[in-house]
This record gives C-alpha cells, sequence and structure tokens, in this order.
C-alpha cells in the first residue's frame, strides 16, 4: 500500500490505489470474473464509486494524458473511503478474516493470459 501511495508519478499512484482497492475487495471475498477490465470487477463489487475509480485508473492508464498529483491524491482519498464501506459490510469475524488474508497476494497472477496492471 505505501508503495501504490508513494509511486514517483501521479499515473503510478493512481494505478497502485487500483490495486489496493481490488486487492482489499478480493480479500473480503470479492471474485473478479476471468480477464475482467476494471470496470467489470468494479460492477461485482457494486457502487458508483467503485465504478468512479476504476473508469479514473482506465483513464490514467490508457487516455495518454498525465494525470495530476491532485487526481491522484482523490484517488487514493476514495480508495480509503472504499475500503471502509467493504469492511463495514461485513462482520467482525468477516473484517478479522480479510485482514489476514492471503487471497490478493495471487489472484492477479493465477489467471493466464489477463493483463498485470489491473
Amino acid at each position: 500500500r505505501a508503495l501504490g501511495r508513494s509511486a514517483s508519478t501521479a499515473r503510478e499512484r493512481i494505478v497502485g490505489g487500483w490495486r489496493e482497492f481490488a486487492d482489499a475487495a478480493v480479500d473480503h471475498g470479492y471474485d473478479p470474473p476471468p480477464a475482467a477490465t476494471r470496470v467489470e470487477f468494479a460492477g461485482t463489487i457494486g457502487g458508483s464509486r467503485a465504478h468512479a475509480l476504476a473508469s479514473v485508473a482506465d483513464r490514467a492508464t490508457f487516455s495518454g494524458l498525465a494525470p495530476t498529483p491532485a487526481e491522484a491524491d482523490s484517488v487514493w482519498k476514495a480508495v480509503d473511503d472504499l475500503r471502509s464501506q467493504l469492511a463495514k459490510r461485513d462482520t467482525r469475524w468477516k473484517r478479522l478474516l480479510a485482514a489476514v488474508s492471503l487471497r490478493s497476494l495471487g489472484y492477479r497472477g493465477s489467471r493466464k493470459g489477463t493483463r498485470r496492471d489491473r
């Protein structure tokens, strides 16, 4: 989390924010569909903020326009808020399980042929 938050460029910070959110979602039990895009994965989680975060990460990655540091800051604020919302959905026991979960360590690499920057 610290590496993504303090990356050298705003683009890397935004992509790191998406990764942090996606990892948290996986640790809380959400399973991304095989070869899902960011927006598709956000759709499995639900909510307009998850969708907006996915869209911002896609724009930062594919638009060719450099995002600003302020945009990266707002992404990380949204990530913190969304992580909090994920935790509120769970019981205390499930929050504890998510905190120690190792699921997110392997989900990106376990699907062959998918993009690594999700």
